[in-house]
């Protein structure tokens, strides 16, 4: 056993599942009434994380396949940053998910952005290298 905290011996494995083999995951039914009120939330904060990571990872995985493709939003928010002075074009692109297309990406017909949709091309996610 090279961590006690996630792996118990084939023993104990196998008074929980007979059929346990080494390498194999057993799973025992807890009770929630006896983990009490804060191991009951404590659990639902873990689960709950777990699920928004993966849909995270949904997300990612899905925009990380269009890099360079041409997608289309509506335009939700349009920012002056005065570092740069150009704007920034936050776009929805559904499911969730916000593009920020900065003033350098528009068409050269786009400047006045009186439309509400906005079409243009990934780029890529922040975490990509």
């Amino acid at each position: 056993m090279s961590n006690p905290l996630v792996e118990i011996s084939i023993e104990d494995a196998r008074k929980i599942d007979p059929t346990a083999e080494l390498g194999d995951e057993a799973y025992e039914v807890i009770d929630p009434k006896i983990m009490g009120r804060r191991g009951t939330q404590v659990a639902k904060n873990l689960l709950l994380a777990r699920l928004s990571g993966a849909i995270e990872e949904s997300i990612y995985q899905e925009y990380s396949k269009k890099k360079g493709m041409l997608v289309t939003g509506m335009i939700k928010k349009i920012e002056f940053e005065r570092i740069r002075r150009e704007k920034i074009i936050y776009v929805d692109l559904g499911r969730n998910v916000i593009g920020i297309l900065p003033q350098s990406e528009l068409a050269q017909q786009d400047n006045k952005l009186r439309e509400r949709y906005s079409k243009s091309s990934y780029k890529g996610c922040k975490d990509e290298t």
